[in-house]
């Protein structure tokens, strides 16, 4: 625009890599746009990268958070692409980051659920909030996330670590998400901080639990069959 122009400027975090940023050498930062003379500058709240004559808008500058070790993670960025790419039982995703990593609550299409859970021969829920709390459907589903994640290259910062599957969907009647359907944060986080705060608690111990609970699964049928049903 006739005398309009932009500025990148730095991020507070200091080891920041955004989906591959650094190794795509992308230089980040939050927009700032100056008017004429620099008069009514105005800062926008969105996470954004440059690579030459490049501009890329990867989210949300309130998304953004310290992970492990750290570093930084997007979460609004990463919680759109795993939607996008993870399986058919995953129909919303809210991530937050904190200092032991990224974990968060995913609203699950129970049609979906109860399909997982017939083809991995997962029993005894009689409901699907039952279904949801087994652990061998929460361990499914996290591999279900890790695996995409990693085949996206995401960093160990922002792979989820641990996941609360919801069978109620973030809807907006309850004002969690807008007409645009992007999720509400600043009723979400609150809602959810106990579940959070617990998640997190429980990682240090989770990942081997996790795991285990995945052996047994593998032991009960074909894995390579389902692998290729559930992929």
């Amino acid at each position: 625009l006739p005398g309009v122009r932009f500025e990148l400027l730095p991020l507070q975090l200091a080891d920041l890599d955004i989906l591959g940023s650094r190794e795509g050498q992308i230089e980040l930062g939050t927009m700032q746009i100056l008017g004429l003379a620099g008069a009514n500058e105005a800062r926008i709240g969105l996470v954004c990268g440059r690579r030459d004559k490049e501009l890329f808008v990867f989210g949300r500058l309130v998304s953004l958070c310290s992970s492990l070790n750290g570093q930084g993670a997007l979460c609004e960025a990463l919680e759109q692409i795993l939607v996008q790419v993870t399986g058919p039982w995953l129909m919303q995703l809210l991530l937050v980051a904190r200092p032991a990593g990224v974990a968060g609550i995913a609203a699950v299409r129970l049609e979906e659920a109860w399909r997982l859970a017939r083809l991995w021969r997962i029993d005894g829920a009689s409901s699907g909030e039952d279904l949801c709390n087994d652990p061998r459907m929460v361990s499914l589903c996290l591999h279900d996330l890790q695996e995409n994640a990693r085949k996206l290259g995401f960093s160990e910062a922002e792979l989820p670590r641990g996941i609360h599957l919801q069978a109620a969907p973030f809807s907006l009647e309850a004002g969690l998400q807008t007409p645009t359907f992007q999720l509400r944060r600043d009723q979400l986080l609150p809602r959810f901080s106990e579940i959070l705060d617990e998640l997190f608690a429980s990682l240090e111990v989770s990942s081997g639990a996790h795991e285990q609970v995945l052996k047994n699964l593998r032991r009960v049928g074909s894995f390579s069959a389902m692998q290729t049903q559930l992929y």
